[in-house]
């Protein structure tokens, strides 16, 4: 069987040309294998949009791919939750030996990582890890709750300020509740058991499955996606889609039930108006 490149055009990522071009090079840069070892590192990526999620850090973590060599995405509470679990197992080498390996760590809503204690933690973590760091932040590094020493680290890269970091009305979008209605609808179960805790196998693909689509079909961030997908968090969201689009390329059957969906909810062209017939 031979790989399945993509599913229809429609289900491809909604970017639009410039930033695609950006997100397109900062990959080149970031993750270019030909670059081997060499790390350039000039300081972290502060990307200040509303709510601390960027969907230009959400595109560089898809477009990264799913392999957490080269790129690990979380958010800052998990973060947090997850310093304070190894300093409290005794498995903080183990944790920078996590954050050393990819070659880009991406970390939404990053202020929520917590208090004094935890941007210490992270202060170690940040100057041991040889890697990348972008980091969603809801206001700017200096001018928010973190800690001096912490905000001089983030302000020594750059700090890029997003308005209107959301995607683009439009009446042809689909909504996040007729994605889940339509993926449903094709596996065959209720939106309620998508949405649910259920963990079978159907319930887990269409689950993940209706979480890649809302994210291509809407770009709305992981965190209102996950949120609308059962109250899940970010990085929940963010991985379901990552995993499902790698599973795109080799799964044909999967890749057949999203054309299909992707085919329901497209727009319907609207009948027209026939003119009145001319009087003689």
């Amino acid at each position: 069987m031979s790989p399945r490149r993509s599913c229809s055009p429609a289900a491809r990522p909604c970017l639009d040309r410039s930033r695609f071009a950006l997100v397109r090079y900062a990959i080149e840069q970031l993750l270019d294998a030909s670059r081997g070892g060499d790390r350039f590192r000039q300081g972290p990526l502060c990307v200040v949009a509303p709510g601390g999620s960027s969907r230009l850090l959400d595109d560089l973590a898809e477009l990264a791919g799913a392999d957490e060599r080269q790129c690990v995405a979380t958010e800052g509470g998990s973060l947090g939750r997850e310093m304070d679990e190894a300093v409290a197992l005794d498995r903080w080498n183990r944790l920078r030996a996590r954050f050393s390996k990819p070659r880009l760590v991406i970390v939404q809503q990053f202020e929520a990582i917590g208090g004094r204690s935890r941007q210490a933690n992270f202060r170690q973590l940040f100057d041991a890890a040889d890697t990348e760091w972008c980091l969603g932040l809801a206001r700017h590094p200096q001018a928010g709750p973190l800690e001096s020493d912490l905000a001089g680290r983030l302000t020594a890269g750059l700090v890029v300020t997003m308005t209107g970091d959301g995607p683009r009305p439009s009446k042809d979008r689909p909504t996040i509740a007729r994605i889940i209605a339509a993926t449903a609808r094709q596996f065959g179960i209720p939106p309620a058991i998508l949405k649910g805790g259920g963990r079978s196998r159907t319930v887990a693909r269409a689950r993940s499955l209706a979480m890649l689509l809302a994210r291509r079909l809407t770009g709305l961030s992981y965190e209102a996606i996950g949120q609308a997908v059962g109250g899940r968090d970010h990085t929940t969201a963010m991985h379901a889609a990552r995993v499902t689009s790698a599973r795109l390329a080799i799964d044909d059957a999967l890749a057949a039930d999203a054309d299909a969906i992707v085919a329901r909810l497209a727009p319907r062209p609207r009948p027209q108006r026939r003119s009145p017939a001319a009087v003689c």
